[in-house]
């Protein structure tokens, strides 16, 4: 045992005793005393000795014994009423079980007079008096060494604070002490409330479902009201009685409600969960859609209020419709900075199809105003749809503003995958929009409205990014992307102005009876670096609309692949289209030009089955520039109109590198040697002449005479030719002669000849339309064998510079 201070101080050896003299203190006890001192100034800790008996007995004044002689295996504590200093501390040790958590307080016992153990204890159970001494229930937490009989210890408690009340409803929580906090322990709604003093009734007004704010049952919510903790991340829709499973009012009510009440307090995050929330129509709303048809116009199941975002936990937190009739899963109106995103809607078209002119009926999801409301800045980002009787995404009717649909993924529509209108009526108006990352497949299901439907259909003034529709077409598909013009029955502007970018469209089946990959049809819009496959029309050039007038759209970049008619048709109401750089391959026509005074700059025709590129008849001012033919057949340019441009101009020429000998004949003979005697022409073509022919002769004195003619397959229907003539007997200076001809035959150019050498020099100009493809052969004949073979000298050459169309008039911009 450690000595006390006043046994160490004291006066006299004998205590109380002079006679035995003056005690001096010794170290060795000041020592020792000091420690425990020390260890008694650690905190508020009771000093008792350790007894080593485990029994469950008294241990004796001052001490107290453990039920384990394994300091970590102990699980109760014997301690005396009264510590090693004399002090009664029973009461205070009864007390170490107030508390109504389950684990009371924690025990720390430290070891003194150079003793290291310390060890921690939970108090778990009720501290038993047991007549002069405590057990006390423990379960060792942690720490080291072990207890010594005879050692004094300092125990120091520390209690746990009150379990806080747990209510499995909400109606026991409203009858609780409006204080303090508790635990909600109802199912889908758990969670920590805390009682807020103040005026609470606008809260509990605007929370129904009493998600976050529940009124106490004898305390008026301008008092206080209990408030749930912890919603800084959003709202849980579950707090409103909403869970994947419930029935579909319950999910219904709950989202809406929980959406509500995030408009009340200023915008933010509602949160679905994963699994499947059935919807129906809604109980709470009044808004009145543009886009359902009469009598329907109430029939949607969540409408998203301005600044407050409906968000779910990905592609396996659905919104499914969930009536036999038709209803719009969620709606977006006059929103301002609304969000749907990170979450799937199925509208549920297998189990509940509505079919015919659906319309905005059974959309996935719609975005509107009103004719004299603004919907603004509306978001719409990682959704998934399907399987809809409507839309998947439908922005028909409103004044958008700002409107942003990115990253999207609908498979399954009964018309438009994504519809954006910009109308006339009533004043709506579509500007400001942006597209990017949307994929579409097996759209136009079932819906029968006029016009065939449309994987992604634009109409406002857009921009639009990595378009992507592709896989099987439904039954009442028509387009892939639909840049539509305005369509006169719905007084639709059109999408002026606006641009595509990226943009890829292959139909694998499906459609109607005539489908379009891409439709251009907005004033001045533009389309750059996009794909179509497989439809009857890849690209389409088109207006439809009031006007019946299409203004300088513009193609870049784009590339058709096996179209079943054409591959890019610029029809007759388009003017002053710009196709730069497109390419076709494997369509039967590549480009068929209609409108006026289009441009192709540098088009790519490849393996063309019927015509590479065919002008209409009446189609003026056209341009063609560069042009690149592959794998072609015999149909490159066809019915260029008058003023149609085209360049450059095909040249088919011959030139003698090296002087080519002839023949002493009197048959036609060609200027040329067998490799490049034969020029090969197509139909309906017409072509400049442009040649020089110079022949020597230095043998041979039978006279005769040389005329012109043409050889060949190819069919002339016209040809009319100036040959200017000189004929000396050496090289020098002569007289010229000239003859026009207008025939392929031979006609004589020079008189007879009767001398050993002749040098003939013969310029041709003229032109010549050939009506059926072939071989078009120069050649020359001697009315006689002279007796010498002729040469036809280096430099000669042939040349047919292309004009036009066989029977083309003019070309350029003559009047």
């Amino acid at each position: 045992m450690v000595k006390r201070g006043n046994e160490i101080f004291r006066d006299f050896e004998t205590d109380g005793v002079p006679s035995s003299g003056t005690h001096k203190p010794h170290k060795a006890d000041i020592r020792p005393w000091a420690t425990w001192l020390e260890a008694r100034q650690t905190g508020t800790g009771m000093l008792y000795g350790f007894a080593s008996a485990t029994g469950d007995a008294d241990p004796g004044p001052g001490l107290f014994r453990a039920n384990n002689a394994a300091a970590a295996s102990v699980t109760a504590l014997f301690i005396d009423d009264n510590d090693a200093s004399g002090a009664n501390a029973g009461d205070v040790i009864a007390a170490w079980d107030d508390s109504s958590n389950p684990v009371r307080g924690t025990l720390t016992l430290r070891g003194v007079d150079g003793d290291a153990l310390s060890r921690t204890y939970n108090v778990t159970g009720t501290v038993v008096d047991g007549a002069g001494y405590r057990k006390v229930t423990v379960s060792h937490v942690g720490g080291s060494g072990e207890f010594v009989a005879g050692a004094q210890y300092v125990i120091t408690f520390s209690r746990a604070g009150n379990a806080l009340p747990a209510p499995t409803t909400r109606a026991e929580l409203k009858l609780l002490p409006a204080e303090g906090a508790a635990l909600l322990q109802e199912t889908g709604r758990a969670g920590l409330f805390v009682w807020r003093s103040g005026n609470y009734s606008g809260q509990v007004a605007a929370d129904p479902q009493e998600g976050v704010y529940i009124k106490a049952t004898a305390v008026a919510a301008t008092v206080g009201a209990w408030v749930r903790d912890g919603i800084g991340d959003g709202l849980e829709v579950g707090w409103f009685g909403a869970s994947p499973g419930a029935a579909m009012a319950a999910n219904t009510l709950g989202i809406q409600c929980a959406m509500n009440l995030a408009l009340f307090l200023g915008g933010g995050r509602v949160l679905l969960d994963i699994g499947v929330y059935l919807l129906g129509y809604t109980s709470t709303e009044s808004y009145t859609t543009a886009a359902m048809p009469v009598p329907d116009q109430l029939h949607y199941g969540v409408l998203v209020p301005s600044g407050v975002t409906l968000e779910g936990r990905g592609k396996n937190s659905i919104l499914k419709r969930g009536t036999a009739t038709s209803m719009a899963v969620v709606v977006v109106a006059n929103g301002n900075g609304s969000q749907v995103r990170n979450l799937r809607i199925n509208g549920d078209n297998t189990t509940n199809p509505i079919t015919g002119a659906t319309y905005g009926s059974g959309s996935g999801l719609i975005v509107e105003s009103t004719s004299v409301t603004e919907d603004k800045e509306t978001i719409i980002d990682t959704v998934w749809i399907e399987d809809t009787p409507g839309y998947g995404i439908g922005c028909e009717w409103g004044n958008h503003r700002g409107l942003t649909i990115e990253n999207i993924w609908i498979d399954g529509t009964g018309s438009d995958g994504i519809d954006i209108k910009r109308m006339n009526s009533g004043g709506f108006d579509a500007r400001d929009i942006v597209l990017d990352n949307i994929h579409v497949t097996n759209f136009g299901r079932t819906a029968t409205d006029p016009g065939g439907q449309a994987g992604i259909d634009l109409r406002g003034f857009f921009t639009a990014s990595n378009l992507h529709v592709y896989g099987a077409w439904g039954a009442q598909a028509g387009s892939g992307i639909r840049m539509q013009g305005g369509v006169a029955a719905d007084t639709v502007i059109g999408s002026h102005y606006s641009s595509v970018t990226n943009a890829y469209v292959s139909r694998a089946s499906g459609g109607l009876a005539t489908t379009y990959g891409i439709r251009i049809g907005g004033d001045s819009s533009s389309l750059v670096n996009a794909v179509a496959i497989g439809c009857h029309v890849n690209f389409w050039v088109f207006e439809t609309g009031n006007s019946g007038v299409l203004k300088e759209p513009s193609l870049s970049a784009c590339r058709s692949l096996n179209a079943i008619g054409y591959g890019f048709d610029v029809a007759a109401s388009a003017q002053g289209a710009r196709l730069a750089s497109c390419s076709d391959e494997g369509s039967p026509i590549g480009f068929y030009l209609e409108g006026d005074d289009t441009v192709l700059m540098g088009p790519v025709c490849d393996n063309n089955a019927t015509t590479h590129i065919e002008v209409v008849t009446g189609a003026l001012r056209n341009q063609i520039l560069a042009p690149v033919f592959r794998n072609t057949g015999t149909n490159k340019i066809v019915n260029a109109e008058a003023g149609t441009i085209i360049e450059p101009r095909e040249v088919i020429s011959s030139r003698l590198t090296s002087t080519f000998v002839g023949t002493d004949v009197a048959s036609a003979q060609p200027w040329f040697g067998s490799a490049q005697d034969t020029l090969t022409v197509p139909a309906d073509r017409s072509y400049q002449i442009d040649a020089v022919l110079f022949i020597s002769r230095a043998a041979g004195t039978t006279s005769h005479t040389t005329s012109l003619l043409f050889g060949g397959t190819a069919t002339v229907s016209r040809i009319a030719y100036l040959a200017e003539v000189i004929n000396p007997t050496g090289n020098v200076l002569s007289a010229m002669s000239a003859i026009r001809s207008d025939v392929a035959t031979a006609v004589a150019i020079t008189a007879a000849n009767a001398s050993a050498t002749e040098n003939i020099a013969v310029r041709i100009t003229g032109m010549v339309d050939f009506s059926a493809a072939g071989t078009f052969i120069p050649q020359f004949q001697f009315s006689a064998a002279p007796g010498g073979a002729p040469s036809v000298l280096r430099q000669t050459f042939f040349k047919l510079i292309e004009v036009g169309t066989a029977n083309q008039s003019r070309r350029g911009n003559v009047d």
